[in-house]
């Protein structure tokens, strides 16, 4: 009915209107705004450096496993 609709409507108008009020950054200035984003891209970029340090860690400990593993395997072939 006509009268469910109009019920329908206003309900998701004011979810709606909580969804927007509740968007991160809407409380702040645009410079407390670029300050965040500021600090997210450092953070982001320590991460980035973190993530390459580890990943090349774990390559230098494959190298040394694949290296013992061969020497295992000769040691084992000469047996």
């Amino acid at each position: 009915s006509a009268q469910e609709l109009a019920l329908d409507i206003t309900r998701q108008a004011k979810e709606l209107e909580t969804l927007i009020d509740n968007l991160p950054g809407l409380a702040q200035t645009p410079e407390d705004q670029t300050h965040d984003l500021e600090l997210l891209a450092q953070q982001n970029a320590q991460a980035t450096e973190d993530y390459e340090a580890a990943v090349l860690e774990a390559r230098k400990l494959l190298q040394e496993i694949t290296f013992a593993l061969r020497e295992i395997a000769v040691d084992q072939s000469r047996s």
